[in-house]
């Protein structure tokens, strides 16, 4: 996709339960998660520089297309306050609860009050049992769609704001809006 840059940050590191809902390996237990993300990127891609920071993201500098893949509705306000304060190109969120997958997009030059309506406490968050919590093949297929709207982001075409797909019945619910932020342009 010609990402230059990926700058992970994850404290975490791969536990046994980890393994079946995502893509490590057997060789990755025990190993800090972002670590063992760059080594799986690097067996596929060598142009793109990678810098893994083994910590929790708590306020550091945001640039480019922000990604969260968090676990926890607390730790997403947290982040979007720093997107709101930051404003770094876009924000894009992805949400999983067994096979139902929700992604945001948000353009923090624009109006971000509408997303600001999808955050809410750990305490207002449905509890799913940790083997409902995330599938294998979700994964691929939540990569997937934000990958997508990151292409759709740096060829500066339409980003829908919403997504939500439910692999039970294969429904598929999106909500567009005008894309016009500009862009550095991608060599």
């Amino acid at each position: 996709m010609g990402v230059g840059e990926l700058i992970l940050y994850d404290g975490d590191m791969i536990e046994p339960h980890n393994l079946p809902n995502q893509f490590y390996t057997l060789e990755d237990d025990g190993e800090y998660k972002v670590l063992a993300l760059q080594n799986c990127i690097k067996r596929y891609v060598d142009s793109c520089r990678i810098i893994p920071k083994t910590e929790h993201y708590e306020g550091q500098p945001l640039k480019g297309i922000v990604i969260s893949a968090v676990d926890d509705m607390d730790t997403r306000g947290m982040i979007f306050t720093h997107v709101k304060k930051q404003k770094p190109d876009y924000y894009i969120e992805g949400r999983m609860g067994a096979e139902v997958m929700r992604i945001y997009s948000v353009n923090p030059h624009e109006d971000t009050s509408w997303y600001n309506k999808m955050l809410y406490s750990n305490d207002e968050a449905m509890e799913l049992a940790c083997t409902a919590q995330s599938i294998m093949y979700n994964v691929f297929v939540i990569g997937g769609l934000i990958s997508s709207q990151v292409k759709k982001i740096l060829m500066k075409e339409e980003v829908v704001k919403e997504i939500i797909f439910d692999l039970v019945t294969l429904s598929l619910m999106v909500e567009s809006f005008d894309f016009s932020v500009s862009l550095p342009s991608v060599d």
